[in-house]
C-alpha cells in the first residue's frame, strides 16, 4: 500500500524545507509550500495536509475551508502552537467541513513526531522498520546475522576549519537491505550475537584506521550499555587492536543509550576502564530520551554528540537553545569535545559553528557508505 504524499503547509521556509527532508529520509514523500493556493495535490494518490494555524495571507480557519473545497483532500493533520482551545475550534471547523482530523501537533515539532503520528494512524502501511524487523528475524533463524553484517563509515568534519577528522562506523546489511541499527542492535538479537556484530565492527573500523594510517582519523563505533559491560568486551576490543598494532586513542567508543541511575556504576566503571587505556568514550544522541546533563556528567566521557532530532528543534525555534549553548560551552571548559549530528546545509553548519561545537556530522558532507 503506497504511503500518503504529504503536503506540508507552513509560512516558514528553514522550518517547511527541514521537515521535508527528514520525512523523506523516513520513507514519505513531502512537499512545502507556503501558501494554501499553491497546494499541489496528486489526484491519482492520498494526500495528507499538514496545516499551520498562523499563515500568513490568510489564517488556519480560512486555510481549512479552501482546503475543503478541494474534494482529493479528506484528511489533514493541524499544526499551531496556539492555545489549546484554538486547536480545538480548528479542529472542529475541519470535522464538520468534511474533513478527516488525522491528528494535532504543537509546534515546535520534529518529523520524528509527525512520523510518528502518521504511523499510528495508518499501520496498515509496511514501513521498512516492519521489513526489517522481518529480515533479522529470517538471518536469526539461519544462524547469520552477524556474518550478514557489514560497516559503512558517515564522515565527521571540524567546524572550525571544514577538515576531515574521522567516520563514524555504522552496521548495515551487506546485501544491501535497509535495517535500522535499532533493529540490529535491539532487544530482539541475543546478546552474544549483539557482541559478535560489534566485533565485525570493530575489526572494520580498525581496518580503517589502518588505511588511514598517513592522516591519523578518530573512528567512532556505537555500543550498547549492555555490551559495554559484558565481561569479554574489554577483550575483544582490545584483541582487535594490539593484533592490527593501532593506537587507542584512533578508536571511540560510542554509547547509544543513556544511563539509568540503576545501572550507573557498572557503566561508569566500563567507560572509566576505556578512558584509563587510552580509548576515546562518547555520549550518543543528547536531547533526546529522559536523561540529565547531571547524570550524563558522571560518565567519564571525552565527546557529547548531539541528538539531530534536537538540533533541529532548535533550529525552528526551540525553546532549548539556551540550555543547548550552556551545554557546549561547559563542554568545552572540561575539555570535552562537542559532535552536532544531522548537518544537511551551509546554514546548518554556520548555525553548529556559532553555538560553539567542534564537530558536525551529516548529509552536508554525505551519507554513511563504504570506504572508496
Amino acid at each position: 500500500m503506497t504511503r500518503p504524499l504529504v503536503h506540508l503547509l507552513e509560512d516558514d521556509e528553514s522550518s517547511g524545507r527541514l521537515l521535508q527532508q527528514s520525512l523523506a529520509q523516513r520513507g514519505y514523500e513531502a512537499c512545502w509550500t507556503p501558501r494554501v493556493r499553491d497546494l499541489r495535490i496528486d489526484r491519482d494518490r492520498s494526500n495528507i495536509v499538514v496545516l499551520d494555524l498562523a499563515m500568513p495571507e490568510i489564517d488556519g480557519f480560512g486555510a481549512i475551508d479552501r482546503i475543503a473545497r478541494d474534494r482529493s483532500v479528506a484528511r489533514v493533520i493541524i499544526a499551531s502552537g496556539q492555545q489549546p482551545r484554538v486547536i480545538n475550534a480548528a479542529v472542529m471547523t475541519a470535522q464538520s467541513a468534511g474533513l478527516t482530523v488525522v491528528g494535532t501537533l504543537q509546534k515546535p515539532y520534529t518529523a520524528r513526531r509527525l512520523v510518528e503520528l502518521l504511523e499510528t494512524r495508518f499501520a496498515t502501511y509496511q514501513d521498512p522498520e516492519r521489513r526489517g524487523e522481518e529480515w533479522v528475524k529470517e538471518r536469526l533463524a539461519e544462524g547469520s546475522l552477524a556474518d550478514r553484517t557489514t560497516v559503512h563509515f558517515q564522515p565527521k568534519h571540524s567546524l572550525a576549519t571544514k577538515s576531515l577528522v574521522g567516520f563514524e562506523a555504522l552496521a548495515r546489511a551487506s546485501d544491501g537491505s535497509s535495517i535500522s541499527p535499532d533493529l540490529l542492535f535491539g532487544d530482539l538479537v541475543p546478546i552474544d550475537t549483539t557482541l559478535a556484530i560489534t566485533g565485525r565492527v570493530i575489526q572494520q573500523s580498525v581496518a580503517a584506521i589502518r588505511r588511514f594510517e598517513h592522516q591519523p582519523m578518530t573512528i567512532a563505533f556505537n555500543c550498547r550499555a549492555e555490551i559495554l559491560c559484558h565481561p569479554d568486551f574489554l577483550t575483544l576490543l582490545e584483541g582487535e587492536v594490539s593484533a592490527a598494532g593501532i593506537d587507542r586513542s584512533c578508536l571511540t567508543v560510542e554509547l547509544t543509550e543513556h544511563p539509568t541511575l540503576a545501572g550507573l556504576q557498572s557503566l561508569s566503571r566500563a567507560a572509566s576502564q576505556l578512558t584509563m587505556l587510552g580509548y576515546n568514550f562518547a555520549v550518543d544522541d543528547f536531547g533526546r530520551g529522559n536523561a540529565g546533563f547531571e547524570l550524563l556528567m558522571q560518565l567519564p566521557f571525552t565527546e557529547l554528540k548531539i541528538d539531530k532530532d534536537f538540533f533541529w528543534s532548535v533550529l525552528q525555534g526551540g525553546a532549548a537553545m539556551q540550555m543547548l549553548r550552556e551545554v557546549i560551552g561547559y563542554c568545552r571548559a572540561q575539555g570535552i569535545l562537542t559532535t552536532i549530528e544531522g548537518i544537511e546545509s551551509d546554514a546548518q553548519q554556520e548555525f553548529a559553528t556559532a553555538l560553539g561545537a567542534d564537530l558536525g556530522q551529516g548529509f552536508l558532507w554525505g551519507k554513511a557508505a563504504p570506504l572508496s
